[in-house]
């Protein structure tokens, strides 16, 4: 359900139905941010559908389907720099979607069972574009962005940070010059791990 808090009524201004359960949202651009008129949500099917409040049309204007599984989509996250979609699942994968073409392009197996937060850093090891995940097994992981010009591989995974991942984000340390990863984990536990992991 969409609603317009300014109406101060209890009652949606429109609908979507995905048939199954939806985990997640999130506007698509940057602009959708303070004025949002295209959202993305992730559902129980494993899609990530794409929404047009403008078109008033009740039914997705884009689906975002990985090719290698139909579990749930539980989390994902977006570049919007380079219009990059990152998407975790259940059954331990994540998924690069190059959104201005709408297609797949990339697929990792991760050595953990589940993904349950999958965070974005577009600019984070310089002119590469990493991406950090969490998992619920408490594993923080780092991956390449996928780009034709060389192999996608992992950077790095460290397991069991915490008894499972449930918050990531990083922040630059001014003093010490370089950037740390910040996590929460599902015991309550927060720390740090310093540097950022670049490569294995």
């Amino acid at each position: 359900n969409v609603y317009d808090i300014r109406l101060a009524n209890r009652h949606p201004m429109i609908s979507f139905d995905h048939g199954r359960p939806a985990w997640y949202m999130k506007p698509k651009t940057l602009q959708d941010i303070s004025d949002l008129n295209v959202f993305l949500s992730s559902c129980s099917d494993g899609k990530i559908r794409e929404w047009d409040l403008r078109s008033n049309r009740s039914s997705p204007i884009v689906e975002y389907v990985n090719d290698f599984n139909d579990c749930p989509c539980n989390s994902f996250d977006i570049s919007y720099a380079k219009s990059k979609l990152i998407c975790g699942y259940d059954d331990g994968r994540l998924s690069i979607f190059d959104m201005e073409n709408q297609r797949l392009t990339f697929t990792k197996k991760t050595t953990s069972r589940y993904i349950r937060k999958v965070a974005i850093l577009s600019l984070m090891g310089g002119k590469v574009s990493k991406y950090l995940y969490g998992t619920n097994d408490g594993t923080v992981g780092v991956v390449n962005d996928c780009n034709a010009s060389y192999a996608i591989e992992p950077c790095a995974e460290i397991t069991q940070v915490c008894s499972g991942v449930r918050a990531l984000g990083i922040c630059s340390n001014t003093v010490r010059g370089k950037s740390e990863i910040v996590y929460g984990g599902t015991n309550g536990e927060v720390g740090f791990i310093r540097p950022v992991p670049l490569h294995l």
